[in-house]
């Protein structure tokens, strides 16, 4: 049987109960204060929960680091230096057309 879109539940990590996280949080941070979950982008992913927890796995740059994992694409930084002197060319354009456009209808 297939759950329609109403009934998927977003992750635990990301529900809420109006500004407040879920009391399934404080079950985490009770019990294994350290869990992995699936992130927003279908990845695993560290919930820590604990204050402790947090300071530790910020500190442990071996077994927590930001190395993305084999098949991660990644997204471009940005557009190449072509594409970045055609807008502002572009918007060169534009301040000097608009600019010669009022002072060509604002009459004193």
């Amino acid at each position: 049987m297939v759950e329609s879109p109403a009934a998927v539940r977003p992750p635990v990590q990301m529900r809420r109960d109006a500004f407040d996280p879920v009391p399934e949080l404080a079950e985490i941070r009770d019990s294994v204060g350290v869990q992995t979950v699936v992130n927003a982008f279908g990845l695993p992913a560290y919930l820590v929960t604990r204050h402790d927890d947090v300071k530790a796995m910020l500190s442990d740059h071996e077994r927590f680091s930001n190395v993305r994992p084999p098949g991660f694409v990644a997204v471009p930084d940005g557009p190449d230096e072509d594409e970045q002197a055609r807008s502002r060319a572009g918007i060169q354009f534009k301040r000097l057309f608009l600019s010669r456009r009022a002072d060509s209808t604002v009459r004193f």
